[in-house]
């Protein structure tokens, strides 16, 4: 979801993960969150938030 209205509308507590060189430009406060970058594991990451429904 991308506008606001939809978001409110929908009833659903919304979090937008940002990672990369966005971390120097932005405050981070909810809705907002800074997801750290891995150089392992990724997969094993990636397969376990499909599992629980958060890729998407």
């Amino acid at each position: 979801m991308t506008r606001r209205r939809d978001i409110e509308a929908s009833g659903v507590a919304v979090t937008y993960c940002v990672f990369g060189l966005l971390r120097r430009a932005l405050s981070f406060r909810a809705p907002l969150r800074l997801t750290p970058h891995r150089n392992a594991g990724g997969a094993e990451l990636l397969d376990r938030a499909c599992a629980r429904g958060w890729r998407g």
